[in-house]
């Protein structure tokens, strides 16, 4: 095969990776192609998901057949080319990129091709191609899967759908300044109820009402930021962004503080202040090499932090400036003017009073 047909080759396998999505849909896709290039007559896909299990894909039911009688020392091995019952058959690892994994190559899956003659020398640079380019589609599908299933522990399910592709994520991670809501809820209470109460007793307790908040975050299409003591730090608006995040962040506030006032009966001496803020943040992965987390930081996560510091039990508090965009949509009321730790000027601060839309996006 020539230069330019190689080239033409590997912008069609471009062009299948870009439009589909998943493994199964690539590899037909893919394999149709390559037919029309090399004289294979079946092929396999094994992939190792992130749950350790096994799924195999086949381009027909010789390849069904076949892929059984191969035994596991083959790939235990790492025999590549060898021939089985009167066919060739060629195994070849998918491998994932050098940096990831402790710096390691790990094979993740095999691709196995079954041929009725021996490959020539360009016949195999072209496979060679074929693999490399399939590898590194799955292998980003794959992380991208991975990287969902981090981020459906902190952001509801709905949201981490709209992931799709490795650009993205890449982008999300290593960070974006854009406007969001910050959310912080503290237990009030909480240090009175730890001294009379068994450690077993207090992680219960703790993990009773913690499952409220996280519930009408991911409700509320927030991220839980992070846990902090007796407290939660939640952002609406990213990593993926949508119109009025500031609407979400309370009304989450609103239901969490009414679930958790049919807890006084079980928990009388328990309350949650709320503090939230809006505008630009940056969100990103920050830490170390050895510990990264998805957070935002800036000094509208300051400001947010401060609002809930002074917070009572049962109260949502906001600035004069989210207030300005709400009034409208929820009940409020102006409780004074203080000044927050960190700012020069004096803030007024409002009280949110009433419900508003249960969908704000």
């Amino acid at each position: 095969m020539n230069y330019k047909k190689r080239l033409q080759f590997i912008r069609k396998l471009d062009i299948i990776t870009d439009v589909y999505h998943n493994p199964e849909e690539i590899f037909t896709k893919s394999t149709e192609l390559l037919k029309k290039y090399l004289p294979f007559f079946s092929a396999v896909l094994r992939i190792n998901k992130i749950d350790n299990k096994t799924t195999k894909y086949y381009t027909d039911d010789n390849g069904h057949k076949l892929e059984r009688e191969i035994s596991e020392k083959y790939f235990n091995e790492k025999k590549s080319n060898f021939i089985l019952n009167g066919h060739y058959v060629y195994i070849r690892p998918l491998v994932l990129k050098k940096e990831t994994l402790e710096h390691e190559n790990k094979m993740f899956g095999y691709f196995i091709f079954f041929y009725k003659n021996k490959l020539e020398y360009r016949e195999k640079l072209l496979l060679r191609d074929y693999i490399d380019f399939i590898n590194d589609s799955l292998f980003m599908i794959g992380k991208i899967d991975k990287i969902k299933s981090l981020f459906s522990k902190y952001i509801p399910e709905s949201i981490v759908q709209k992931m799709d592709s490795i650009k993205d994520i890449n982008s999300l991670l290593k960070g974006k300044k854009s406007d969001v809501a910050i959310f912080f809820a503290d237990i009030r209470g909480f240090t009175c109820y730890s001294e009379k109460h068994t450690p077993e007793e207090v992680i219960k307790f703790l993990n009773s009402i913690f499952s409220v908040i996280v519930k009408e975050i991911f409700l509320h299409d927030g991220m839980v930021d992070k846990f902090i003591g007796d407290a939660v730090m939640a952002v609406f608006g990213a990593p993926i962004s949508y119109s009025r995040p500031y609407v979400n962040a309370i009304n989450a506030a609103i239901s969490i503080q009414t679930k958790i006032n049919k807890l006084k009966n079980k928990y009388p001496e328990i309350g949650i202040g709320i503090g939230i803020n809006f505008g630009p943040a940056i969100s990103g992965n920050i830490g170390t090499i050895d510990r990264l987390e998805y957070t935002a930081i800036g000094d509208t996560v300051n400001v947010a932090s401060r609002l809930e510091s002074i917070s009572k039990a049962q109260e949502i508090l906001i600035n004069s400036n989210l207030n300005d965009k709400v009034k409208d949509i929820f009940k409020t009321k102006f409780i004074g003017t203080h000044l927050l730790k960190g700012k020069a000027d004096a803030q007024k601060v409002y009280k949110i009073l009433g419900s508003g839309l249960r969908n704000s996006n």
